[in-house]
């Protein structure tokens, strides 16, 4: 069997994903070597441009190939084609693998951005992106005197701060959690994946069923190439 490199190039901190057999592991793109002579390689590229060696970039598919003006391969997709790559193929993994008949799936993958995407039986129905918490918090760093912080506990209820320090830690409470609540409320998913770095950090403030996925990403390209092959 073929070993199948995924890999991710995000926003920041690009990701391979190895996969051999049963077998699979996560490594730093940095870190990555490869050391297979029968191997395919997929990539899921949104950050900067990563050179290859010419002998690896031969076996290496570009996602973005596979994306058609409404369609990603069998799943339809109401967004224009400047969606994210990584976006699709996580919705896309959710489509072909979670959804029962009628479910709808607030997906919502958390890191340097965090994006909410509806995935429904209808194919990616659209979504957002804003700021993750170091974004958030990183741009307290603009004030004069304003301190900047790391991301502090999430709570499902948030006491009036009585201090800067907790204004500004329970902000990012207030933030995160309107922005669930607000999306529930307004698009009616029946429950919520979550992924990315913080993924457990958003779990004790989502009041409906969750299923967290850690490495979605690579998860979803292993299980497209699959499917391509």
């Amino acid at each position: 069997m073929k070993t199948i490199y995924t890999i991710d190039n995000g926003n920041s901190h690009p990701h391979v994903g190895i996969f051999k057999g049963d077998t699979s592991e996560i490594v730093p793109l940095k870190d990555f070597k490869t050391n297979d002579d029968s191997y395919r390689a997929i990539i899921s590229n949104v950050g900067p441009k990563l050179n290859f060696p010419k002998e690896f970039a031969e076996h290496l598919l570009d996602i973005k190939a596979l994306r058609e003006d409404r369609s990603f391969l069998d799943m339809p997709v109401n967004y224009t084609n400047t969606l994210g790559m990584d976006r699709l193929c996580n919705a896309y993994f959710v489509f072909k693998n979670e959804l029962d008949e009628g479910e709808r799936i607030l997906l919502i993958d958390a890191g340097t951005f965090n994006t909410y995407d509806l995935v429904t039986n209808n194919g990616f129905a659209g979504g957002f992106i804003l700021p993750g918490p170091r974004v958030f918090l990183e741009s307290y760093g603009k004030g004069e005197n304003l301190p900047t912080l790391m991301a502090a506990e999430l709570k499902a209820e948030i006491p009036l701060p009585t201090s800067t320090e907790t204004a500004i830690k329970d902000a990012h409470n207030l933030y995160q959690l309107s922005v669930i609540n607000t999306f529930i409320e307004d698009y009616f998913p029946d429950r919520v994946i979550l992924t990315g770095g913080y993924a457990k950090c958003l779990e004790p403030i989502v009041n409906m069923p969750v299923k967290i996925i850690p490495h979605l990403i690579h998860q979803a390209l292993f299980d497209i190439a699959g499917r391509i092959q």
